[in-house]
């Protein structure tokens, strides 16, 4: 068993579940300690896990639709990557805008779908929109919603 270091975390609304990312690197593309895990907080073990990351997953958030529990990982490997947190399967990715490292993720819930906020390393914030009214069991796009935003500390 690989133990690996957790960078970041969040919970259900319901306090049911939680999401972890960690650190790790793909100097062998193995991914080792790339990945997010999705943990039961009533069983104590972990529900799924995703490995759809190259490099340490800085930024998670836990995010609930209509009908899906979701999970927001974003990287240093410049991703963010939308997927189910009961099955792993990827609902949408994009790639930060320059290269940016993806340091924190905010989600805010729109008419027919999402908003998220992307914090870089370089104090800037990009907002990414999702449309979930046309969902389909093929990937979902994302679509940038503005350029740079300068970061309000």
């Amino acid at each position: 068993m690989c133990i690996f270091i957790q960078l970041c975390c969040d919970t259900s609304v319901d306090g049911n579940y939680f999401v972890v990312g960690n650190n790790g690197f793909s100097s062998t593309n193995q991914h080792d300690g790339c990945e997010s895990q999705v943990w039961d907080v009533r069983k104590g073990s972990v529900l799924c896990q995703y490995q759809g990351h190259s490099q340490s997953v800085n930024s998670c958030a836990l995010l609930s639709t209509d009908s899906k529990l979701l999970v927001a990982s974003g990287s240093k490997d410049q991703t963010l990557h939308l997927w189910d947190a009961t099955s792993a399967k990827p609902v949408a990715s994009c790639c930060a805008d320059n290269n940016l490292t993806v340091s924190s993720i905010a989600v805010q819930h729109i008419q027919d779908g999402l908003e998220l906020w992307l914090g870089n390393t370089n104090g800037t914030a990009q907002i990414w929109s999702l449309d979930l009214s046309q969902h389909t069991d093929e990937l979902l796009k994302l679509q940038h919603s503005t350029g740079y935003l300068d970061a309000v500390v």
